[in-house]
């Protein structure tokens, strides 16, 4: 991952130092190199900044904030297609001075606008800044993988890939927004658009920003939402058909995301999601795939069935045993990371397979995702039980809106295991 960051401010006392350090505070993200861009323009001073963990282009052609005539981008995360759409670019005359998917990106929007990212496919989160339009674009990938924090008071913008950056500003106001700390202790977490902190958003999953320096004003925009898919007409095709076409669906989202210039490698828990995608990706592949496992000896531990699946498909695994030191040691470090309050059982073994995978390779792949899409888990297959059982239930209405923060709740918690 990278981290990106930024500001507009019509304070004018942002200094090239201040964007130096908010810059620093991201380095864990990216710290292969980090750059930024400060440019005062007399009624605003614009500041970008970049933490780059190189995985395509690896040379200095691919580094940021990157510039093309009168735009200027900041960009965390990957364009899985970026060759097709850089081919469908140089037939357009454009030329490219690296091999990256940034200057794609980039590229993209000077040529398509907004409409650039319909051809994406990838996890992102990006700003361009259009220095002759002076207006302010940021975009959020369509199901959030990568994130965006933005705090606005009218005389200043503020974003970045976590909130450090945003902290970092002296303009930055730290009052709690208790309607976040409310659902935080309904759900576990703080759902988007709000952020702990007051003023301050989340850009949500699928969504333009765009911000105009001459009104001073932001505008939210869809581009994608996940409704618009599952309330489509269901296909009337054969069994067989839709079981190829899932096939083809997962083999080739798997090996897009294997397009990178630095090793990769797989977090394999042995359930059927992360054994799915590692069985596609080994077996058309060279040499044994990494794989690495944390498991849990004390406790609901599948770290012997995923090495059972490592042998069967013929990886190079590696396995450790999380102790009760592992976990004490990592707590502290848990606020650092997660700037917000949360609640997720995931986050020590997280920390852990992260830890464990960098010693050998530099981009992991998880399988988080799959149990919600397939309804992996037992939770699911009753759901439609649970709902007749509550239509039996005399003052429905009542009941439902009594009960209604429960029954979201467990869903959460089911969807929140990434086995």
């Amino acid at each position: 991952m990278c981290g990106i960051l930024g500001f507009v401010d019509f304070h004018c006392d942002s200094s090239v130092a201040l964007l130096e350090a908010m810059t620093e505070s991201l380095h864990h993200r990216g710290p292969d190199y980090q750059d930024s861009f400060h440019s005062d323009q007399g009624i605003f001073i614009l500041g970008l900044g970049h933490t780059r963990l190189a995985i395509l282009d690896t040379s200095a052609s691919g580094n940021q904030p990157m510039h093309f005539q009168n735009w200027s981008i900041v960009l965390n995360g990957e364009i899985y297609n970026f060759r097709e759409i850089r081919e469908e670019l140089l037939m357009l005359g454009h030329h490219f001075v690296s091999e990256s998917d940034t200057e794609v990106v980039l590229k993209s929007f000077a040529s398509w606008g907004k409409e650039c990212v319909d051809r994406f496919i990838g996890m992102f989160a990006f700003v361009i800044y259009d220095h002759k339009k002076q207006e302010l674009y940021a975009c959020r990938d369509r199901l959030g993988v990568k994130p965006l924090f933005y705090y606005f008071d009218g005389d200043i913008l503020i974003f970045g890939s976590e909130l450090k950056p945003l902290m970092k500003h002296p303009s930055f106001r730290k009052e709690i927004n208790f309607d976040a700390m409310q659902l935080y202790f309904q759900y576990g977490y703080v759902p988007g658009p709000l952020c702990i902190f007051e003023q301050t958003n989340k850009l949500e999953p699928g969504t333009w920003l765009t911000f105009s320096i001459e009104t001073k004003k932001i505008s939210i925009s869809k581009y994608w939402e996940i409704t618009d898919y599952y309330s489509k007409p269901i296909l009337n095709i054969r069994y067989e058909d839709a079981v190829d076409e899932v096939h083809y669906l997962l083999q080739s989202s798997c090996k897009y995301r294997m397009v990178a210039d630095v090793p990769v490698g797989l977090f394999l828990s042995g359930g059927y999601d992360s054994s799915t995608v590692t069985a596609i990706l080994q077996k058309d592949a060279i040499q044994p795939l990494k794989t690495f496992t944390i498991g849990f000896p004390d406790g609901l531990d599948e770290s012997q069935h995923a090495r059972k699946v490592a042998a069967y498909l013929g990886t190079d695994h590696t396995s450790y045993d999380c102790t009760k030191e592992d976990a004490i040691s990592i707590i502290p470090t848990l606020p650092f990371y997660f700037d917000e309050p949360t609640s997720d059982i995931s986050a020590i073994p997280t920390i852990l397979a992260a830890r464990l995978a960098k010693e050998q390779v530099t981009v992991a792949l998880s399988a988080d995702g799959g149990d919600e899409i397939f309804a992996g888990y037992d939770g699911y297959v009753t759901i439609p039980q649970r709902f007749e059982k509550l239509k039996q239930i005399p003052f429905q209405s009542a009941m439902a809106t009594a009960i209604g923060p429960l029954n979201q709740m467990e869903f959460l918690v089911i969807a929140s295991d990434t086995n």
